[in-house]
This record gives C-alpha cells, structure tokens and sequence, in this order.
C-alpha cells in the first residue's frame, strides 16, 4: 500500500487552485485506493472476513439481536480496529515523511492542514468499512427478520441512533491515534507497533496498574474498557452486579478518558506536524 506521492512520477502544479473542499476529497479519494502488495492483501482480507464472518453469524441468529447483541458485537470490533490501525498507521504520514512525499504535497496548493485532515479522513474511510458498514448490514437483517408489528419496528428503531453514535465514536478514537502515530516517525514499523502499544499493551498495563492498586478509574485507561462503558450506556442498558466493578462506574468518566485521548491525539499532532518548524523534522 503506497500512501505518498511518487517523486519519479510527480510533476509541478499548474493552473488554477482547487477549492478546500476539492484539496480534501482528492487525497482521500487517493488514500482511499489501497496499492495491494502480498502483505496487505493478506491484512485486509482476514480482517474484513473476520468482520464479516462476525456480522453474518449475528445477523442469521435465530432470535432477533438485542441490545446484548449490539453491544457484544461492537466490543468484538476492537481487536479487528486494531490491526487495520496498525496498517494504516504503517503508511499513512510515516511514508510521507521517509520518501519526502510531504514535501510534493505541501509543493502544491494544499494547506497543512487540508492535508492531515484529508489524512484522517482517508483513515476514518477504511475503519468505517469494518464497524459501521457491517453494524448496518446486521441491523437492516434483524430489522427484516422482526415481525411486521409497530411496536417492534419503534423499539428496533430506538437502536440505530446508538449503533451509529458508538461506530463513530469508535472510528474516530482509532483514526485520531493513528494519525498521531504515523505522524510522529519516519519508520512505519514503530508507528504500527505503537498502535498495539496504545490500545493492548497499554490496556494491560492499566488493567494491572487496577487490580495492584484496587482502584476501579485505573480500568478505564484500557481504552476497550471505556468504549464499553460508553457503549453500555448509549444503549440503555442495565449492568448486571455481577459485572466487574468497573462496569458501574459512571459513563461520563469513560467518555471523559476517550475525548482526552482524541484531543491528546490531535494536539500530538499539531506539536510534531502543523508548527511551522516540524514539518519534516
């Protein structure tokens, strides 16, 4: 997968400048094409096959999904979310910075920040792919399996408005944080290993950090346990006490831990990237 610009093939820009909006879209239209090599058509096929393995399975249950199943399905996606981050954060600036491509880019006339913008949403383009297409897909056959009765048309209609709200919040966590990886080194190995860094081993630590300490609030800093406490609540669930402890914290807290982890993401980047002095640095 080739994310920069060529320097063999590029050629100076001339002519009239594009809006803002038209900048973005040609980026993300470009991003959007993934260069398959041997590796990455192995990457994207298991993980797509296992998203859509997962959604089929859900969606041909016998019984229609409830919110159970919503909520379990989306905490699945966690782990696929991560190995298609680590991907992307492999190629999506890394590239740029190593091959020079930034430097073509920002050659034409495209702002710094028309560029991480169309960045991230090239990567929030590919993660929609595996959590809100497939959670849609899943809804739109539980919905047609469901008797042709407005009470259960009302009440199935009460889950969209969730399922949609906690894709895009998954989405955007994980593009944030790979766009701040992959724009923090030239290597795209160590950006790729950040991401497992930030979302598992980070996870573990905390989880450890919680159980050494006996404190509840170190859980939520494994960022899977606060987008399940967020996700819980989205869908007006009722937690079971027998549920860990950290389960009945409020969801405002988790919310809280995922909004600090995209900003930090963001400010990262406008630290190492939009500063006039770090832009290839």
């Amino acid at each position: 997968m080739n994310m920069g610009i060529s320097p063999l093939t590029y050629t100076p820009w001339s002519g009239t400048r594009m809006g803002r909006l038209k900048n973005v879209l040609r980026i993300v239209f470009e991003e959007a094409k993934i260069r398959v090599t041997v590796w990455s058509l192995i990457i994207i096929l298991i993980t797509y096959l296992l998203v859509y393995i997962n959604a089929f399975y859900q969606a041909v249950r016998p019984a229609p999904i409830e919110k159970y199943g919503y909520v379990s399905t989306i905490g699945n996606l966690y782990l696929y979310m991560m190995l298609l981050s680590a991907y992307l954060a492999f190629n999506i600036i890394s590239r740029d910075l190593k091959n020079g491509s930034i430097i073509l880019y920002l050659s034409r006339p495209i702002t710094r920040i028309e560029y991480i913008v169309s960045k991230f949403l090239a990567v929030c383009f590919h993660l929609s792919l595996i959590t809100i297409v497939p959670l849609l897909l899943v809804y739109i056959i539980d919905i047609a399996s469901l008797p042709q009765s407005s009470k259960f048309i009302t009440e199935a209609s009460k889950l969209l408005l969730p399922l949609i709200g906690s894709a895009l919040l998954m989405v955007i966590l994980f593009g944030s944080v790979t766009i701040m990886l992959s724009s923090l080194t030239k290597d795209g190995k160590w950006a790729s290993a950040g991401v497992f860094g930030v979302f598992l081993i980070g996870g573990f630590i905390a989880e450890i950090v919680g159980s050494a300490l006996n404190n509840n609030y170190a859980y939520l800093f494994y960022l899977w346990n606060s987008v399940i406490i967020v996700v819980i609540n989205m869908f007006g669930m009722r937690i079971s006490p027998r549920s860990p402890p950290w389960y009945h914290l409020p969801w405002y807290y988790g919310l809280s831990i995922i909004i600090g982890a995209i900003v930090l993401s963001f400010s990262v980047v406008y630290w190492r990237f939009l500063r006039r002095e770090g832009i290839v640095a």
